[in-house]
């Protein structure tokens, strides 16, 4: 019988700490459930920074009801799919190895404006881009006749080919 109790002594002993994790994630659960919250004090507050990603530039292309590919830069990609995909697709995000070598060479002269910069724009059939405000590949749109600026804020432009409808 003492070998039994002692047995069982055990195992209460390593249940205890288990019993710690299931109270925690019960806990965990509850606050997500709640939208973050404990009574009414928020704990979680998941948003993205309008001052470091286009907020206000991807609703108005929400509300614009676009559906064509949209180009912006590779690190505004993961934040352009979360907001308007599947809906708008997104030409471009930081996973490059998914692109090929010819369509990141040709990025690259975009981002940098280098001389071939417009082809990309022009083999992909870009119509809409969306970049950052008072960027190199902005300044150039806003001098090219081809591109209309259809929308301005401090974070970003956006910008479609004259020959598309808004």
């Amino acid at each position: 019988m003492a070998a039994f109790s002692g047995r069982m002594g055990e195992i209460e002993s390593s249940l205890r700490g288990h019993l710690w994790a299931v109270v925690a994630s019960v806990i965990i659960f509850g606050v997500v459930a709640n939208g973050g919250k404990i009574r009414s004090t928020q704990l979680m507050n998941a948003h993205f920074d309008s001052q470091r990603f286009p907020v206000a530039a991807v609703t108005f292309l929400e509300q614009s009801d676009v559906r064509e590919p949209v180009l912006g830069p590779d690190y505004w990609g993961g934040y352009l799919i979360y907001r308007i995909y599947p809906q708008t697709l997104v030409a471009v995000d930081d996973r490059h190895d998914l692109y090929g070598e010819e369509f990141l060479k040709s990025y690259l002269k975009l981002v940098n404006v280098e001389p071939g910069w417009e082809d990309l724009l022009t083999n992909y059939n870009i119509h809409r881009v969306l970049l950052p405000t008072g960027s190199a590949p902005a300044n150039i749109l806003a001098e090219t006749a081809e591109w209309k600026m259809i929308y301005e804020d401090q974070v970003g432009v956006i910008f479609v080919r004259s020959s598309a409808s808004f």
